[in-house]
């Protein structure tokens, strides 16, 4: 065979050994291996978000999706892009935007999915995590 063929099929077997290992880290590594949300509270507009950063800041794509169950309808938030940084209490407070108004002046029963994918090194997604909350109608 000529060298030329033969480094063509080495990059192939190469190329193709390295799709393979990405796939296995990102199925090995999860989100919550370096950004654990642990909590959420919601308190009507209010949200109280608890979570651990054990190896320091990380950059991260969250989004949330509002369905209201009676009617079907869902307000969903679209992805957006977060550094989450490290704080003493690993507690983060903040209100949610025009985004949530339909679905939040429905009223509940609400169901509340949110989700966080953490990026390693600030581009490498790894697999997500989600936390879903059913807020009921008070008696």
């Amino acid at each position: 065979m000529c060298s030329t063929t033969l480094r063509a099929l080495y990059a192939v077997l190469y190329s193709f050994v390295a799709i393979i290992l990405v796939m296995a880290f990102w199925l090995v590594l999860s989100t919550d291996l370096i950004m654990r949300p642990t909590a959420i509270h919601y308190d009507d507009r209010k949200v109280t978000f608890v979570r651990e950063t054990p190896f320091g800041e990380v950059w991260g794509v969250w989004s949330t999706e509002i369905r209201v169950t009676g009617t079907g309808e869902e307000c969903p938030s679209g992805r957006n892009r977060a550094l989450y940084q490290v704080k003493d209490d690993n507690t983060v407070t903040y209100y949610l935007g025009p985004w949530a108004d339909r679905c939040l002046e429905q009223g509940p029963p609400l169901v509340i999915v949110d989700t966080w994918q953490a990026l390693l090194f600030g581009v490498i997604p790894l697999r997500p995590v989600r936390i879903t909350t059913v807020i009921e109608i008070a008696e």
